[in-house]
């Protein structure tokens, strides 16, 4: 039996920072980078002990079936190449990372990252890692200092979370623009959030960071239908449609 497709769409907003909370997601971006590839770099360690495997090669020598399919699998999770491989590596990491309460009352923040932005940060480099694996890529790279620009959570419950205008993160409460007169905003924030993307963007030489909200279902119509027939005259830099009812010129890519 087919796995239901889930239907998804994004909308993706401003987040306004202070200057210390800035500072803060930097802190955590660089420490889910450093996450991401010391998992990476174990994960190849794993594959380089994989691969002397005689037992490992002995298949590998082996017409496709079945049977070899299922051998290999057993050994990939035997040498902590999987997903869920990538999942225990990380989550030793995520321990290692963390950074204890400050002891004095006005420190509130934490710097570091929850175990549902970790474990996603293990999917992610288990889909680099299997892409290497199976010759869909010739090299695993690593993340570069700053090159490290998205995290996401699981749920809207846990972690990374959208509530009323703020996006909520290990005790940081950021603010969240939604434009007033976007419509199309409005109507999507009536369904149900699925997780929360947070993104960071180099804009202008500027670090800028912006909320993507993945929510369930399809994304709302920006017009109503209606009936009729409606003529389209698609120039090199302007496009026409007359109907009835109404005659319209724009100018493609204006601004």
């Amino acid at each position: 039996m087919t796995k239901e497709k889930k239907t998804r769409y994004i909308v993706e907003l401003d987040v306004h920072l202070e200057t210390f909370q800035l500072h803060i997601l930097e802190t955590r971006f660089e420490t889910a980078r450093h996450i991401y590839n010391a998992c990476k770099g174990k994960l190849l360690e794993n594959i380089s002990h994989m691969r002397a495997d005689e037992e490992y090669q002995i298949w590998m020598r082996e017409e496709k079936s079945e049977e070899r399919s299922i051998a290999l699998r057993k050994i990939r999770e035997k040498f902590n190449v999987s997903q869920t491989g990538a999942e225990r590596i990380v989550k030793a990491m995520g321990k290692h990372f963390k950074q204890k309460k400050p002891k004095k009352p006005k420190h509130k923040q934490k710097v570091h990252l929850d175990s549902h932005v970790v474990q996603k940060i293990a999917l992610q480099v288990w889909k680099s890692i299997s892409d290497y694996l199976f010759n869909k890529g010739k090299k695993a790279h690593f993340k570069k200092y700053g090159q490290f620009d998205s995290v996401e959570g699981k749920n809207n419950r846990a972690g990374l979370t959208y509530e009323n205008g703020t996006l909520n993160w290990n005790g940081l409460k950021m603010k969240v623009h939604i434009p007033m007169k976007d419509t199309y905003i409005h109507k999507a924030l009536h369904d149900e959030i699925a997780y929360c993307r947070l993104v960071r963007k180099t804009i202008r030489g500027k670090i800028k960071y912006y909320l993507q909200l993945i929510l369930k279902g399809n994304p709302p119509q920006k017009h109503e239908p209606s009936n009729g027939e409606v003529g389209l005259d698609i120039g090199i830099s302007t496009v026409a449609a007359v109907s009835n009812k109404e005659v319209m010129i724009e100018e493609f890519c204006e601004g």
